[in-house]
């Protein structure tokens, strides 16, 4: 049977995880430096537009050096710039390889739907920072059915995969399918923001895996569905950390549905919750880890709106938790 917690902060039940509880309001507050003033900002003006239709892909250049070519079904991008991708395709996928780190790469989806058995849709291999955009109410499509899959010297396994930073914003939708692996891989920095939607589907693993820090502001709506942790945290130095300052976000796993871990037991990160609310879903029957929020380091909660229906601990520190001011049921 599901466990649904009751919290009137600022008081703490104990019962809702094993380890100490207080106050600190000194740091449950937004943290101004988590976010940049670029990562909200939304592009309507471009340098390239590409239209894909099956395996066709045309270029509008409105630059004299373009960024963008078609390299064996694969759209890279491998300079700085605003790009608006449209269309549908089975067969065609988007690569940044952008090795000089020249500058932002916007890529800005309009009706995109890319649904590929073969090649992972979204690979990010080297940029300065890459934004990925939803136009404005448009319905945006992302979708690997495929294994793991091969490409330069690195295995992927998710729809989006990237090895540099990525902020994924916008005013429309986007829907991230994997059939059998991880929705996002972010081996550096993922924020999450804007005011559209993100729905991230992963029936057979984890939803969002992220190495570094997951960063989720703005407005938006998150939803993710996972078989495996909704939202992974962990990299080996030790600091990995989960920051959420705004959003509505819905979390339904059959393991944990926030996990933020590390290595060894010099952990330094943390899980803070500052804002938005949060709805989570967890239920497994097979005996593993199923917690609301699991952090091996503290747990920072104040002025969110929280929701918990778990099978297992609804928060877990291997530290302390610290609540202020905020609903949780």
């Amino acid at each position: 049977m599901n466990k649904k917690w009751l919290l009137c902060l600022p008081f703490v039940l104990s019962s809702l995880a094993s380890c100490s509880s207080s106050t600190k309001s000194d740091v449950i507050s937004i943290d101004q430096t988590q976010f940049s003033s670029s990562d909200s900002k939304i592009i309507t003006s471009f340098d390239n537009e590409i239209i894909v239709n099956g395996d066709n892909v045309t270029f509008s250049n409105t630059k004299t050096t373009s960024g963008a070519s078609l390299v064996n079904s694969s759209i890279v991008i491998n300079r700085k710039g605003k790009y608006k991708i449209s269309g549908a395709s089975s067969s065609v996928n988007i690569v940044v390889n952008d090795t000089d780190k020249t500058g932002k790469i916007f890529l800005v989806m309009n009706e995109l739907e890319l649904v590929n058995e073969e090649k992972v849709p979204l690979i990010i291999l080297s940029a300065d920072k890459v934004f990925l955009q939803s136009y404005e109410n448009t319905e945006n499509i992302l979708s690997y059915l495929g294994n793991e899959y091969a490409y330069s010297t690195y295995t992927m396994t998710s729809t989006i995969y990237t090895r540099d930073d990525l902020v994924i914003n916008g005013k429309g939708s986007l829907t991230v399918n994997s059939s059998y692996l991880k929705g996002i891989d972010a081996k550096d920095y993922l924020k999450i923001l804007g005011s559209g939607t993100l729905s991230v589907n992963a029936p057979s693993s984890q939803g969002i895996s992220v190495n570094d820090s997951l960063r989720i502001g703005g407005s938006l709506n998150l939803n993710v569905v996972s078989e495996e942790d909704a939202i992974h945290v962990e990299n080996d130095n030790n600091d990995a950390y989960f920051y959420m300052e705004g959003g509505n976000v819905s979390l339904d796993s059959k393991h944990d549905a926030i996990d933020v871990s590390g290595t060894s037991s010099s952990f330094t990160g943390y899980a803070k919750f500052v804002g938005g609310s949060l709805s989570i879903k967890t239920f497994n029957q097979e005996g593993k880890s199923a917690k609301g929020i699991k952090c091996l380091g503290p747990i920072y909660e104040g002025n969110i709106e929280v929701d918990i229906d778990v099978t297992d601990d609804g928060l877990h520190s291997e530290t302390s938790i610290y609540l202020t001011s905020g609903t949780m049921n």
